[in-house]
């Protein structure tokens, strides 16, 4: 019965580390039951000047029985901002997404970081970081 107990332990601490990790622009695993999608995005830092927009394509890899919408949302810092296109997944729909980062003219030079959450209507979020590091506009 102990054994049992220790199993039991090890499989929910097991269970827990690999659950919504932060990954960087990796690819971040949802898993429920037999279904499953994978987030990706950039794994290189994404270069922006002030006053100008960069984009960048996220994918959505979903499992053989991962069968939901996702619906995406953006947390950028300040002086930035991300435009989702399309801002929900369909089950049945194109899997590729374009971010579209704009820097404000005054927006803070160096590296910031952008996260992009994936939700579905069931089971666990996933998130995948955007690296944008920005440059100071030379005239």
């Amino acid at each position: 019965m102990q054994r049992f107990a220790v199993l039991v332990v090890a499989l929910a601490i097991v269970g827990l580390t690999g659950c919504n990790s932060d990954t960087g622009g990796k690819k971040d695993d949802n898993t429920k039951g037999n279904e499953k999608f994978t987030f990706k995005g950039p794994e290189t830092s994404t270069t922006i000047k002030q006053g100008d927009k960069q984009t960048v394509k996220l994918t959505v890899d979903r499992g053989k029985n991962f069968k939901q919408d996702v619906t995406l949302t953006a947390d950028a810092p300040e002086g930035l901002s991300v435009d989702l296109d399309p801002k929900e997944v369909k089950a049945s729909g194109d899997e590729t997404v374009t971010a579209s980062v704009s820097a404000k003219k005054d927006a803070p030079v160096g590296e910031h970081t952008i996260t992009v959450t994936g939700k579905p209507k069931e089971g666990t979020q996933a998130t995948v970081k955007i690296k944008v590091k920005v440059e100071k506009k030379t005239d």
